[in-house]
């Protein structure tokens, strides 16, 4: 039951912060200025903190870590700093939007 429960809880809150991440980035182009660059901010500093969860959960129970392989391989591509340090980068590509300045 327990191995059961820890490969759905991780992929879960991973699937749920980068879809929130990702909400965040795409409603940020309707908003004013100063709302627009907080929604990103939020949305970053939220990917920062699931990272360091990770990185805390790798030297605490790497069992966890590596039973969730997949999930967080799929995570770094879609989820993580990094990638939303190249979606603030290439914002005007991806949304087909600028951000109101």
């Amino acid at each position: 039951m327990q191995l059961t429960f820890r490969k759905i809880i991780l992929p879960l809150i991973l699937i749920l912060q980068t879809v929130y991440c990702w909400r965040c980035f795409y409603k940020a182009q309707f908003l004013d200025y100063d709302d627009n660059y907080g929604v990103l901010i939020r949305g970053f500093i939220i990917s920062i903190l699931t990272m360091i969860i990770l990185i805390i959960l790798w030297f605490k129970k790497k069992q966890i870590i590596k039973e969730t392989i997949i999930a967080n391989i799929l995570w770094i591509l879609l989820g993580s700093p990094l990638t939303f340090i190249i979606a603030i980068m290439y914002y005007e590509n991806i949304f087909k939007a600028s951000l109101k300045t």
